[in-house]
């Protein structure tokens, strides 16, 4: 028996909304979804209390590129994915995005710890909630579902696993 994080339930396709909404609301138009600007300029505006550390890796979690503390506000991320992201690496704007998701979704009220023997369902799975997000911020459907995978990376400049996953997420 182990113990497993919690969210509430989201589908695909409500998490394609959010982020679709996300875009709508801060006028996010063409392929390439800001997320540096965003979490540097953006989120401060909306949450005040919103404090994004950039440390060494030596500094964070061994095998973590980020953490976020959606309850104290706080996003904690290291210097060489912050670097790489602004650079438009794509698996570094991906982690950006997917700790946005964190940071926005999972505070104490909608994450819970629970005993199982068995695996959760994705759709209340807090790491796949963020990821679907992050590809779906990244890679909007509307606006990419006749694009190659090739045209994905380079116009919304996300890595070829991501582009990939969502051209066969739109086939569905």
């Amino acid at each position: 028996m182990s113990t497993m994080c919690q969210a509430d339930g989201l589908s695909r396709n409500e998490i394609r909304l959010i982020a679709k909404r996300l875009r709508k609301i801060f006028n996010i138009k063409g392929y390439c979804f800001p997320i540096v600007k965003f979490l540097d300029v953006v989120l401060p505006t909306i949450d005040e209390e919103f404090s994004l550390s950039i440390v060494e890796p030596d500094e964070i979690t061994p095998g973590h590129y980020a953490i976020t503390y959606p309850d104290t506000h706080e996003m904690v991320v290291r210097s060489d994915v912050y670097e790489k992201a602004i650079n438009g690496d794509g698996r570094s704007r991906f982690t950006l995005a997917h700790e946005l998701f964190h940071y926005l979704f999972h505070t104490a009220n909608h994450i819970r710890f629970a005993r199982a023997n068995e695996e959760i369902p994705l759709y209340i799975n807090p790491e796949w909630q963020a990821n679907t997000f992050a590809a779906e911020l990244l890679v909007p459907m509307d606006l990419v579902k006749n694009m190659s995978a090739n045209d994905i990376v380079k116009n919304c400049k996300v890595s070829w696993q991501c582009a990939k996953i969502q051209v066969e997420n739109f086939k569905k």
